[in-house]
This record gives structure tokens, sequence and C-alpha cells, in this order.
């Protein structure tokens, strides 16, 4: 989203006040020797990887590989596991 967000803002040239880039992605694009993707690469990018994601079963998923998840599904009281998604 953060990357769709900043294409299109470069796209519309409207001011869009991203959140700072996480120090890893500094060091990876640092080292990284490739080329920068242009913003209309970006958005077109970013829009076909939400559609390859918009089916998937996002319930399952976060049950399936969150560690909170795990932590909240083992409440002594189970109030947790009665409360709605």
């Amino acid at each position: 989203m953060e990357t769709l967000a900043n294409g299109l803002a470069d796209i519309t040239q409207l001011i869009w006040d991203a959140a700072p880039a996480p120090k890893l992605w500094t060091k990876l694009k640092s080292v990284s020797n490739s080329a920068e993707p242009d913003s209309e690469t970006k958005v077109i990018s970013s829009i076909l990887n939400l559609r390859l994601r918009a089916p998937l079963d996002w319930k399952e998923y976060i049950e399936a590989t969150s560690v909170l998840e795990s932590i909240l599904q083992s409440d002594p009281a189970s109030l947790y596991t009665q409360s709605d998604f």
C-alpha cells in the first residue's frame, strides 16, 4: 500500500507524507544495484499484487502465521476465541 501511495503521489504530483522506510529496507536498497522502477510501474505492480491477494482467506492466513494470534488463542478464559474476527 505504501508503494502504491508513493507511486500515485509521484504521478499526480500530490504531497504524500510517507512514513520513513525501515532501516532494513534502506540497507537493502543501498546494497542492491538494480534500477528503481518508475512510478507508473510501481502503481501497476502494486495493483496487480493486491488483486492476487484478494482471494486469500485472511482469517485462515492470520491464524496460521501470526505469533500474536497463537498467544491470544491460548487465553485461559477463552474470551479471545469467542470474539469476532
